[in-house]
């Protein structure tokens, strides 16, 4: 399959896909991915678009399927809640309850001023709060995508992502060192 097919292909499943998970279809354009992405959602002066990358051509059907389907179930944040909730972001701000402990009582009984080590337990903290945040996003999304179109579907993805792990770099890297992985994602499915 050619480039141009893909994108026929793409604004047809988008345009089906699109009305089983309640959302407008955006509009479909080829363009750069990330990498380990064949297809992005971005906003484009003010509205969703799906970006098409070069290797969404090679992928089988049911994959092609499961990465438009994985990005469109995001484009309604009422169904794929990313924000923490108040139990969950005590917990991940509970985690890094030891690391103040420890800076405060190094303070007291060394009478020592470990100023420097306060930003570390703030960039802890916040580094807490953005995994759990990113786990919860991912969950929810790997949720509706098997509601939505069934388990099959989110299985190929997962499937290919344990078979061609995403290359990673620079910050991307970051973000894939806190996403769950695909056997994490499976398991949380049941």
């Amino acid at each position: 399959m050619d480039l141009n097919e893909a994108l026929d292909e793409a604004r047809s499943r988008a345009e089906d896909l699109s009305r089983r998970f309640g959302v407008a279809t955006p509009p479909v354009e080829a363009g750069e991915t990330l990498p380990g992405a064949h297809v992005l959602l971005v906003r484009r002066d003010g509205e969703l678009c799906l970006v098409i990358g070069p290797g969404y051509a090679d992928l089988p059907e049911l994959e092609r399927d499961a990465a438009l389907a994985w990005v469109l179930a995001q484009a309604d944040p009422a169904k794929v809640r990313s924000r923490l909730g108040v139990r969950e972001t005590l917990t991940a701000l509970a985690a890094v309850i030891p690391l103040g402990l420890v800076v405060g009582l190094a303070e007291r009984f060394f009478e020592v001023s470990l100023l420097a080590s306060y930003p570390l337990v703030g960039v802890t903290a916040f580094g807490a709060l953005l995994t759990a945040s990113i786990r919860k996003q991912t969950f929810a999304t790997d949720r509706r995508v098997a509601e939505v179109c069934g388990r099959a579907t989110l299985d190929a993805a997962l499937t290919r992502m344990r078979r061609e792990p995403p290359p990673v770099r620079g910050l991307y890297r970051l973000v894939a060192a806190l996403t769950p992985s695909p056997e994490a994602r499976a398991a949380r499915l049941g």
